[in-house]
Formats: C-alpha cells, sequence, structure tokens
C-alpha cells in the first residue's frame, strides 16, 4: 500500500506472525530525482540511492524514528560514503561505500557488526542475529540473474528478517516499489557472478549489543 510519494509498508510472515516495516523506493516521486553531488559529478537519487535508500529504512525500523532516503542521502555525501566511478564507457557515476550501513547506523545509535568479502560467514551471521524486529542487516552484491536480488553493477539490499523454517531471507529491495518485500533462497543471496562472489558486504544492525 502506498502511503507518501514512494514511502509503503512492507509487511510479512515467519513461523506464524506477521511483521512490517516502512520501506522506501529510490524511485519514490518525492525525492528520487534529488541530486546527490561529488566534486562535479551530480547522480539523482533514483540512480545511485540503494545505499541512503537502504539504510533509511532500517533505521526507521529498528529506531522507530523517520529518516527518508534524501536524509540519509545528505548524510551520506556529507561524511564521504560516495565516491565517483567511471564505466567502460566513460561514463562518470556515484556509488555507495561498504562502509556506509555501519557509518550511519552508529551515528544513529545502532550496534552493527561487519564482514567484507565474507560471503559465508555473513549469511551465518544473518541466520543467528536477524529477526525482523530488533535486528536487520543490509548487503552489498553482484548478480546478473534475474533471480538474485542484486544487479550487475552492484546494490545494497536489506535483508529484513530470515525464516529458520523454510531457508528463506526477506528482502526489502529499494528498487522496488508496492513488489517488496520478496523471498529469497540462499542460492540467491549468496550468488556467484563469474569472479564475483556476493555478498561483498554485510553489516548486521542491531539496537542492542552483540552477544
Amino acid at each position: 500500500m502506498q502511503e507518501w510519494g514512494g514511502a509503503y509498508i512492507a509487511t510479512w510472515n515467519v513461523g506464524g506472525v506477521t511483521k512490517s516495516s516502512v520501506h522506501f523506493s529510490q524511485s519514490g516521486d518525492v525525492w528520487s530525482q534529488l541530486s546527490m553531488t561529488v566534486g562535479k559529478v551530480s547522480n539523482s537519487i533514483s540512480l545511485s540511492g540503494c545505499g541512503p535508500s537502504s539504510t533509511s529504512i532500517v533505521i526507521c525500523a529498528l529506531k522507530k524514528q523517520l529518516m527518508n532516503p534524501a536524509e540519509a542521502a545528505f548524510y551520506w555525501v556529507n561524511n564521504g560514503l560516495m565516491s565517483v566511478t567511471k564505466d567502460s564507457k566513460g561514463n562518470y557515476g556515484l556509488s555507495g561505500a561498504w562502509s556506509g550501513p555501519e557509518s550511519i547506523s552508529n551515528a544513529y545509535g545502532l550496534y552493527t557488526k561487519s564482514f567484507y568479502g565474507q560471503p559465508d560467514d555473513s549469511l551465518d551471521a544473518i541466520k543467528k542475529y536477524v529477526n525482523g524486529i530488533t535486528c536487520m542487516a543490509i548487503v552489498s552484491g553482484t548478480g546478473n540473474s534475474s533471480k538474485t536480488p542484486y544487479t550487475s553493477s552492484g546494490h545494497f539490499i536489506v535483508i529484513a528478517d530470515y525464516d529458520k523454517t523454510t531457508g528463506q531471507y526477506i528482502v526489502i529491495n529499494s528498487r522496488n516499489g508496492v513488489d517488496s518485500p520478496k523471498s529469497y533462497t540462499e542460492d540467491a543471496i549468496n550468488c556467484t557472478s563469474g569472479s564475483i562472489v556476493s555478498p561483498k558486504m554485510c553489516c548486521i544492525i542491531n539496537t542492542v549489543p552483540f552477544n
């Protein structure tokens, strides 16, 4: 159900318990064309705002504090978490730093545990901690298959919950509007594309210290 120009309520069920979270689409008409600028390069939130959008979802869900993608993008840009990239055709763009979710989550009083290039450890931590209420995860990965939630150029997504019974990962994807959340198998989350293994980055975000 759309509530406000790109803000939705994502609802899912795990173990007979219905849970929900705010879901922001980076293409929401309120903020999608707002620019993020680093040096002489500007990109819209719609094009390059998956990192800020994902962190705004998690902060709203766990802190019960409103932060939309535009506000999160301001933090990412002003804290050096967006950098200039250049593709094979010579086109410039912006990319979010893997450290972004940890930085903004810590700034808002949340606890984090991050993994880089350790997909097995990342998935083990997701299974252990993520519960859709007090703990979620943000991962960044690359995948060329339509069966994965990633994109060929890399993408941040929210893993809102893990269903221990079915082995399904509940994903809130800022590139999807009302069509979120979706459930994915472990193969879809831990996908291999050539020499690239995803997730490349995983940040577990918790409301309490990790034990």
